[in-house]
Protein backbone atom coordinates (compact mmCIF):
# COMPACT_ATOMS: atom_id res chain seq x y z
CA UNK A 1 0.00 0.00 0.00
CA UNK A 2 2.78 2.39 0.91
CA UNK A 3 4.51 1.67 -2.38
CA UNK A 4 1.35 2.34 -4.36
CA UNK A 5 0.81 5.69 -2.68
CA UNK A 6 4.31 6.98 -3.45
CA UNK A 7 6.27 7.77 -6.56
CA UNK A 8 8.41 5.55 -8.73
CA UNK A 9 11.47 5.89 -6.47
CA UNK A 10 9.99 3.47 -3.96
CA UNK A 11 9.27 0.98 -6.73
CA UNK A 12 12.90 1.09 -7.88
CA UNK A 13 14.08 0.51 -4.30
CA UNK A 14 11.63 -2.38 -3.92
CA UNK A 15 12.90 -4.06 -7.08
CA UNK A 16 16.46 -3.65 -5.81
CA UNK A 17 15.62 -5.26 -2.48
CA UNK A 18 13.94 -8.17 -4.24
CA UNK A 19 17.00 -8.56 -6.44
CA UNK A 20 19.14 -8.77 -3.30
CA UNK A 21 17.10 -11.74 -2.13
CA UNK A 22 17.99 -13.48 -5.37
CA UNK A 23 21.66 -12.55 -5.02
CA UNK A 24 21.67 -13.93 -1.50
CA UNK A 25 20.87 -17.35 -2.97
CA UNK A 26 23.69 -17.11 -5.47
CA UNK A 27 21.69 -15.92 -8.49
CA UNK A 28 24.20 -13.20 -9.34
CA UNK A 29 26.97 -15.77 -9.59
CA UNK A 30 25.09 -17.90 -12.08
CA UNK A 31 24.01 -14.93 -14.18
CA UNK A 32 27.43 -13.32 -14.13
CA UNK A 33 26.24 -10.08 -12.52
CA UNK A 34 27.70 -8.26 -9.55
CA UNK A 35 25.90 -7.66 -6.23
CA UNK A 36 24.32 -4.26 -5.79
CA UNK A 37 24.78 -1.83 -2.93
CA UNK A 38 22.14 0.23 -1.14
CA UNK A 39 23.50 3.34 0.60
CA UNK A 40 21.31 5.05 3.20
CA UNK A 41 22.63 8.35 4.54
CA UNK A 42 21.62 11.88 5.47
CA UNK A 43 23.17 15.21 4.59
CA UNK A 44 22.51 16.73 8.03
CA UNK A 45 21.04 15.94 11.43
CA UNK A 46 18.51 17.85 13.48
CA UNK A 47 18.50 19.49 16.89
CA UNK A 48 15.90 18.90 19.57
CA UNK A 49 14.05 22.02 18.46
CA UNK A 50 13.83 20.80 14.86
CA UNK A 51 16.46 23.10 13.34
CA UNK A 52 19.62 22.23 11.42
CA UNK A 53 22.64 23.98 9.97
CA UNK A 54 24.47 24.51 13.26
CA UNK A 55 27.52 22.79 14.72
CA UNK A 56 25.93 20.86 17.58
CA UNK A 57 26.39 17.09 17.82
CA UNK A 58 22.81 16.15 16.81
CA UNK A 59 23.09 18.38 13.75
CA UNK A 60 26.42 17.11 12.42
CA UNK A 61 25.99 13.40 13.20
CA UNK A 62 23.92 11.43 10.68
CA UNK A 63 23.45 7.68 10.16
CA UNK A 64 25.19 5.81 7.34
CA UNK A 65 23.96 2.33 6.42
CA UNK A 66 25.45 0.18 3.64
CA UNK A 67 23.38 -2.84 2.61
CA UNK A 68 24.60 -5.47 0.15
CA UNK A 69 24.47 -9.26 -0.18
CA UNK A 70 28.24 -9.13 -0.67
CA UNK A 71 28.66 -8.32 3.03
CA UNK A 72 28.92 -11.13 5.52
CA UNK A 73 25.82 -11.49 7.67
CA UNK A 74 26.59 -10.78 11.32
CA UNK A 75 24.66 -12.01 14.32
CA UNK A 76 23.26 -9.13 16.35
CA UNK A 77 24.25 -5.48 16.19
CA UNK A 78 27.63 -3.99 16.91
CA UNK A 79 28.32 -0.52 18.20
CA UNK A 80 28.56 1.69 15.10
CA UNK A 81 31.83 3.42 14.38
CA UNK A 82 32.26 7.13 13.73
CA UNK A 83 33.22 8.10 10.18
CA UNK A 84 33.75 11.31 8.29
CA UNK A 85 31.40 12.23 5.47
CA UNK A 86 34.36 12.64 3.11
CA UNK A 87 35.26 8.94 3.59
CA UNK A 88 32.27 7.92 1.50
CA UNK A 89 33.76 9.28 -1.74
CA UNK A 90 36.91 7.10 -1.99
CA UNK A 91 35.01 4.08 -0.63
CA UNK A 92 32.32 4.21 -3.30
CA UNK A 93 34.83 5.10 -6.03
CA UNK A 94 37.05 2.07 -5.42
CA UNK A 95 34.04 -0.14 -4.74
CA UNK A 96 32.73 0.71 -8.22
CA UNK A 97 36.16 0.34 -9.82
CA UNK A 98 36.51 4.08 -10.51
CA UNK A 99 39.48 6.38 -9.81
CA UNK A 100 39.31 8.51 -6.67
CA UNK A 101 38.68 12.20 -7.22
CA UNK A 102 41.91 14.18 -7.21
CA UNK A 103 40.79 16.58 -4.47
CA UNK A 104 39.15 13.99 -2.23
CA UNK A 105 40.44 14.18 1.36
CA UNK A 106 38.70 11.07 2.71
CA UNK A 107 40.08 7.60 3.39
CA UNK A 108 38.65 4.15 2.78
CA UNK A 109 36.09 2.66 5.14
CA UNK A 110 37.94 -0.54 5.93
CA UNK A 111 34.85 -2.44 7.08
CA UNK A 112 33.40 -2.30 3.56
CA UNK A 113 36.30 -4.29 2.09
CA UNK A 114 37.02 -6.70 4.92
CA UNK A 115 35.58 -9.64 2.90
CA UNK A 116 38.22 -9.18 0.20
CA UNK A 117 41.54 -10.98 0.25
CA UNK A 118 44.43 -9.39 2.11
CA UNK A 119 46.23 -8.65 -1.15
CA UNK A 120 43.20 -6.81 -2.57
CA UNK A 121 42.74 -4.81 0.64
CA UNK A 122 46.37 -3.71 0.64
CA UNK A 123 46.14 -2.71 -3.01
CA UNK A 124 43.06 -0.53 -2.41
CA UNK A 125 44.68 1.14 0.59
CA UNK A 126 47.82 1.78 -1.43
CA UNK A 127 45.77 3.46 -4.19
CA UNK A 128 43.99 5.68 -1.67
CA UNK A 129 47.27 6.51 0.07
CA UNK A 130 48.95 7.46 -3.19
CA UNK A 131 46.07 9.82 -4.02
CA UNK A 132 46.19 11.46 -0.57
CA UNK A 133 49.98 11.81 -0.62
CA UNK A 134 49.87 13.53 -4.03
CA UNK A 135 47.18 15.91 -2.79
CA UNK A 136 49.25 16.61 0.32
CA UNK A 137 52.29 17.43 -1.82
CA UNK A 138 50.28 19.87 -3.95
CA UNK A 139 48.61 21.62 -1.00
CA UNK A 140 51.42 21.91 1.56
CA UNK A 141 55.07 22.92 1.01
CA UNK A 142 56.02 21.08 4.21
CA UNK A 143 54.30 17.82 3.27
CA UNK A 144 57.43 15.77 4.05
CA UNK A 145 57.15 16.79 7.71
CA UNK A 146 53.66 15.33 8.09
CA UNK A 147 53.52 12.15 10.16
CA UNK A 148 50.98 10.56 7.86
CA UNK A 149 53.22 11.04 4.81
CA UNK A 150 56.16 9.34 6.52
CA UNK A 151 53.93 6.52 7.75
CA UNK A 152 52.63 5.96 4.23
CA UNK A 153 56.15 5.73 2.82
CA UNK A 154 57.07 3.16 5.47
CA UNK A 155 53.85 1.21 4.77
CA UNK A 156 54.67 1.15 1.05
CA UNK A 157 58.11 -0.31 1.75
CA UNK A 158 56.61 -2.95 4.04
CA UNK A 159 53.99 -3.65 1.38
CA UNK A 160 56.75 -4.25 -1.17
CA UNK A 161 58.47 -6.72 1.15
CA UNK A 162 55.16 -8.50 1.77
CA UNK A 163 54.47 -8.75 -1.98
CA UNK A 164 57.90 -10.28 -2.51
CA UNK A 165 57.10 -13.08 -0.07
CA UNK A 166 53.63 -13.48 -1.56
CA UNK A 167 54.92 -13.86 -5.11
CA UNK A 168 57.54 -16.37 -3.92
CA UNK A 169 54.69 -18.55 -2.72
CA UNK A 170 55.22 -18.15 1.01
CA UNK A 171 52.10 -19.34 2.86
CA UNK A 172 53.41 -19.35 6.42
CA UNK A 173 51.88 -17.55 9.36
CA UNK A 174 54.65 -14.97 9.08
CA UNK A 175 53.16 -13.75 5.78
CA UNK A 176 49.72 -13.36 7.36
CA UNK A 177 51.02 -11.47 10.40
CA UNK A 178 53.17 -9.24 8.23
CA UNK A 179 50.19 -8.45 5.98
CA UNK A 180 48.04 -7.51 8.96
CA UNK A 181 50.83 -5.23 10.20
CA UNK A 182 51.08 -3.53 6.79
CA UNK A 183 47.27 -3.16 6.76
CA UNK A 184 47.39 -1.40 10.13
CA UNK A 185 50.21 0.89 8.94
CA UNK A 186 48.22 1.87 5.87
CA UNK A 187 45.08 2.63 7.90
CA UNK A 188 47.01 4.82 10.38
CA UNK A 189 48.78 6.66 7.56
CA UNK A 190 45.54 7.29 5.66
CA UNK A 191 43.79 8.63 8.75
CA UNK A 192 46.71 10.95 9.53
CA UNK A 193 46.93 12.33 5.97
CA UNK A 194 43.16 12.73 5.75
CA UNK A 195 43.12 14.62 9.05
CA UNK A 196 45.97 16.90 7.94
CA UNK A 197 44.22 17.70 4.65
CA UNK A 198 40.89 18.35 6.38
CA UNK A 199 42.56 20.82 8.75
CA UNK A 200 44.07 22.68 5.80
CA UNK A 201 40.61 23.16 4.31
CA UNK A 202 39.65 25.18 7.39
CA UNK A 203 42.68 27.46 7.12
CA UNK A 204 42.17 30.69 5.22
CA UNK A 205 44.83 32.77 3.54
CA UNK A 206 44.38 35.65 5.98
CA UNK A 207 47.46 37.55 4.78
CA UNK A 208 46.26 37.73 1.16
CA UNK A 209 42.70 38.50 2.27
CA UNK A 210 43.80 41.39 4.52
CA UNK A 211 46.07 42.87 1.84
CA UNK A 212 43.22 42.66 -0.69
CA UNK A 213 40.87 44.45 1.71
CA UNK A 214 43.47 47.18 2.33
CA UNK A 215 43.85 47.76 -1.41
CA UNK A 216 40.06 47.96 -1.89
CA UNK A 217 39.73 50.44 1.00
CA UNK A 218 42.52 52.57 -0.46
CA UNK A 219 40.73 52.81 -3.81
CA UNK A 220 37.43 53.54 -2.05
CA UNK A 221 38.87 56.39 0.04
CA UNK A 222 40.64 57.75 -3.03
CA UNK A 223 37.33 57.94 -4.88
CA UNK A 224 35.60 59.59 -1.92
CA UNK A 225 38.29 62.24 -1.55
CA UNK A 226 38.50 62.91 -5.27
CA UNK A 227 34.74 63.11 -5.82
CA UNK A 228 34.29 66.82 -4.89
CA UNK A 229 37.08 67.85 -7.26
CA UNK A 230 35.74 65.59 -10.02
CA UNK A 231 32.27 67.15 -9.70
CA UNK A 232 33.54 70.74 -9.70
CA UNK A 233 33.51 73.01 -12.72
CA UNK A 234 37.15 72.33 -13.53
CA UNK A 235 36.62 68.53 -13.19
CA UNK A 236 40.32 68.11 -12.38
CA UNK A 237 41.48 65.62 -9.79
CA UNK A 238 44.89 66.23 -8.26
CA UNK A 239 46.36 63.00 -6.81
CA UNK A 240 49.75 63.90 -5.30
CA UNK A 241 51.54 60.64 -6.24
CA UNK A 242 54.72 62.36 -7.42
CA UNK A 243 55.21 64.24 -4.17
CA UNK A 244 54.40 61.07 -2.20
CA UNK A 245 57.28 59.19 -3.84
CA UNK A 246 59.73 61.75 -2.42
CA UNK A 247 58.37 61.80 1.12
CA UNK A 248 59.89 60.08 4.14
CA UNK A 249 56.67 58.22 5.13
CA UNK A 250 56.68 56.54 1.70
CA UNK A 251 60.09 54.94 2.28
CA UNK A 252 59.18 53.97 5.82
CA UNK A 253 56.00 52.25 4.60
CA UNK A 254 57.96 50.42 1.90
CA UNK A 255 60.47 49.21 4.47
CA UNK A 256 57.74 48.13 6.88
CA UNK A 257 55.75 46.35 4.16
CA UNK A 258 58.81 44.47 2.87
CA UNK A 259 59.82 43.37 6.36
CA UNK A 260 56.26 42.25 7.14
CA UNK A 261 56.06 40.26 3.90
CA UNK A 262 59.35 38.47 4.56
CA UNK A 263 58.33 37.70 8.13
CA UNK A 264 54.92 36.27 7.17
CA UNK A 265 56.14 34.24 4.18
CA UNK A 266 59.05 32.67 6.05
CA UNK A 267 56.88 31.65 9.00
CA UNK A 268 53.65 30.73 7.17
CA UNK A 269 52.71 27.11 7.74
CA UNK A 270 50.00 26.91 5.08
CA UNK A 271 49.66 27.98 1.45
CA UNK A 272 49.69 31.71 0.75
CA UNK A 273 48.94 33.30 -2.61
CA UNK A 274 51.04 36.43 -2.11
CA UNK A 275 53.98 34.37 -0.84
CA UNK A 276 53.89 32.29 -4.02
CA UNK A 277 54.29 35.37 -6.25
CA UNK A 278 57.75 36.53 -7.47
CA UNK A 279 59.49 38.90 -5.08
CA UNK A 280 59.82 41.61 -7.76
CA UNK A 281 56.07 41.65 -8.35
CA UNK A 282 55.35 41.73 -4.62
CA UNK A 283 57.77 44.66 -4.16
CA UNK A 284 55.99 46.59 -6.93
CA UNK A 285 52.67 45.99 -5.14
CA UNK A 286 54.21 47.24 -1.87
CA UNK A 287 55.48 50.38 -3.65
CA UNK A 288 52.03 51.08 -5.12
CA UNK A 289 50.26 50.49 -1.81
CA UNK A 290 52.70 52.77 0.05
CA UNK A 291 52.30 55.50 -2.59
CA UNK A 292 48.50 55.24 -2.39
CA UNK A 293 48.61 55.52 1.40
CA UNK A 294 50.79 58.64 1.32
CA UNK A 295 48.65 60.18 -1.41
CA UNK A 296 45.48 59.52 0.57
CA UNK A 297 46.99 61.10 3.68
CA UNK A 298 48.04 64.15 1.66
CA UNK A 299 44.60 64.51 0.04
CA UNK A 300 42.84 64.11 3.40
CA UNK A 301 45.07 66.80 4.96
CA UNK A 302 44.44 69.11 2.03
CA UNK A 303 40.69 68.53 2.27
CA UNK A 304 40.71 69.28 6.00
CA UNK A 305 42.72 72.47 5.56
CA UNK A 306 40.37 73.65 2.80
CA UNK A 307 37.33 72.95 4.94
CA UNK A 308 38.76 74.84 7.92
CA UNK A 309 39.40 77.99 5.92
CA UNK A 310 36.68 80.61 6.38
CA UNK A 311 36.13 83.40 3.90
CA UNK A 312 37.62 86.77 4.92
CA UNK A 313 35.00 89.41 5.66
CA UNK A 314 35.82 93.03 4.73
CA UNK A 315 33.97 95.84 6.43
CA UNK A 316 31.51 97.65 4.18
CA UNK A 317 31.13 101.39 4.64
CA UNK A 318 28.99 103.86 2.83
CA UNK A 319 29.39 107.56 2.74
Amino acid sequence: LLIQRNDRTYRVVLRGIRAQECMKDGCFESEGTLPNLLVLCGDHGMSETGSHGGSSEPEINTPLVLISPAFKRKAGFEEPGVLEQVDLTPTLALGLGLPISKNSVGHLISAVFEELSLREQLRLLQINGHQLSRLLQDSSPTFHKEDGYEQFRMAEKSHGSWMKLYVDGNTSEVLSNMGKKVLKQYLEALKAMSSALSKQLGKYDMYSMIMGMIFILQVLFLLLLAMPEALSREAVVDVPLASSLLSLPFYLLCLFGSALHVLICTSAGGPCYLCSLPWVLVFIVILMSSAFTCALASMAARRMSTGNKTPTKFPFRTK
